[in-house]
C-alpha cells in the first residue's frame, strides 16, 4: 500500500538531506565515469568551415594505463549528410615543439543511412555523439598532448553543426607493467 503523504513526510530538513545526497551521488557518479578530459568548441553560426581546425590540449599524468580518445559532435536534425569524415592528428608537446604521433581519416555515422533516423542522444532537434578515434592508446611519457580535428566533407561550410569536442577516458583494458 502506498505511503500517505503528510506534512511530517515533507519536513524541510529531510528534503534538504535528500537533495544533498542526490547531488553527491550525481557528482560522484560523474567523477567515476572515467572521463579524464572533456572540452567542446562552439561553432559560430552552427557551421564548421573546411579550413577550421579545432585543437584540444590535454595532459597525461600516468603512462601505465591505456586511454580511449573520442571525437564528439553536436548536430542539428537538419544536418544534410548521414555521416561525417574527420581528419585527426595527435601530437605530443615537448619543449614547445609538437611531435606527430598519429593521424588518420575517420568516418562516423550520425543518421541511419536507410531510415534517416538520427543516432546519438538528444531531443528537440539536437543530437550528441561520441565516436572513438583511438582505442587503448598508451602514451610513452607524461606531459602535454594535442589532438586536432578538421572536417573532411568536401564542402566549404558544414551547416547545422553546433559544436565539436574531444573526450579522453580511461580504457577498460588492463594496465601495462
Amino acid at each position: 500500500m502506498p505511503s500517505k503523504i503528510t506534512k511530517r513526510n515533507l519536513n524541510p530538513f529531510r528534503i534538504g538531506l535528500l537533495g544533498l545526497f542526490t547531488s553527491m551521488g550525481l557528482f560522484l557518479g560523474a567523477c567515476s565515469s572515467g572521463n579524464l578530459y572533456e572540452d567542446y568548441k562552439s561553432l559560430s553560426g552552427n557551421s564548421w568551415g573546411a579550413d577550421s581546425v579545432k585543437s584540444f590540449e590535454f595532459e597525461i599524468k600516468e603512462t601505465k594505463s591505456s586511454y580511449d580518445l573520442f571525437f564528439t559532435i553536436k548536430n542539428e536534425l537538419d544536418y544534410s549528410h548521414y555521416n561525417i569524415f574527420i581528419d585527426y592528428k595527435l601530437f605530443s608537446v615537448e619543449n614547445g615543439e609538437e611531435l606527430l604521433l598519429d593521424k588518420g581519416l575517420k568516418e562516423f555515422i550520425l543518421f541511419n543511412p536507410k531510415s534517416g533516423k538520427p543516432l546519438g542522444s538528444g531531443s528537440s532537434g539536437w543530437y550528441n555523439h561520441e565516436f572513438i578515434v583511438k582505442e587503448k592508446q598508451y602514451f610513452e611519457h607524461t606531459g602535454n598532448y594535442v589532438i586536432r580535428f578538421q572536417q573532411y566533407m568536401r564542402v566549404e561550410s558544414l551547416k547545422h553543426v553546433a559544436a565539436v569536442g574531444f573526450l579522453l577516458k580511461n580504457s577498460e583494458s588492463e594496465s601495462k607493467d
